[in-house]
């Protein structure tokens, strides 16, 4: 996060929603939008060079993005999250969203005064889902679901941290382990929940009360 606030950058298509994001950002003193974009281009150059903290993202800016364009985006500027922005859903691009590693899914349909929370979250390094969407993440995750083996009392403990946003070394520090460890067991841990990040690992284990 960002010293003085949260740095948003909003990709849109649309100028009209780009405004409306905007607007709602701008009335919150611990954020701010530092840039837009209306295509794709110019959303991986702004998170290239400005490295926001979260990244509001339209789902269907000409085609479906949201995969492609967030594994870019872990890889151009790791610390930004991806708040996708949608004024649709379906299970599909819920599960493809949440493997590419996007922190939230919120619809435009939502009341604007759950936006600032919603981005305060995923800058936290959190995960957040629109109330209408969040059982369908559950059951695509549930569809897609393999046998698998449970989670040591060590494993839940770092899951659990994860789940609060802390990064690998602050958790090496609250558990009193090296950094290498921390990441051992999370590679432990993703290939148990066959989870393909973070953020998947924790909805799966959360989903089965496993944290």
């Amino acid at each position: 996060m960002a010293r003085n606030g949260i740095d948003v950058v909003i990709a849109d298509s649309q100028p009209v929603l780009r405004l409306g994001v905007a607007t709602v950002v701008s009335q919150n003193d611990d954020m701010r939008v530092v840039a837009e974009a209306g295509t794709l281009e110019d959303a991986r150059r702004l998170v290239e060079s400005l490295r926001p903290d979260v990244l509001t993202l339209d789902i269907r800016m000409g085609q479906w993005c949201g995969g492609s364009l967030c594994r870019e985006i872990r890889e151009l500027a790791a610390c930004s999250r991806v708040l996708i922005l949608s004024s649709s859903w379906d299970d599909h691009t819920l599960a493809r969203s949440i493997q590419a590693g996007a922190s939230g899914y919120l619809l435009k349909s939502s009341d604007p005064s759950s936006l600032p929370d919603a981005i305060r979250t995923v800058a936290r390094g959190e995960l957040v889902f629109d109330p209408a969407v969040a059982d369908a993440v559950a059951r695509t995750l549930h569809q897609r679901r393999a046998p698998r083996t449970g989670l040591t009392d060590q494993e839940r403990n770092v899951l659990e941290l994860v789940s609060r946003g802390m990064t690998n070394k602050s958790i090496a520090t609250t558990l009193f382990l090296s950094p290498h460890t921390v990441k051992d067991y999370l590679s432990s841990i993703m290939a148990k929940l066959q989870a393909k990040n973070r953020a998947e690992a924790v909805l799966m284990a959360a989903r089965d009360h496993l944290i």
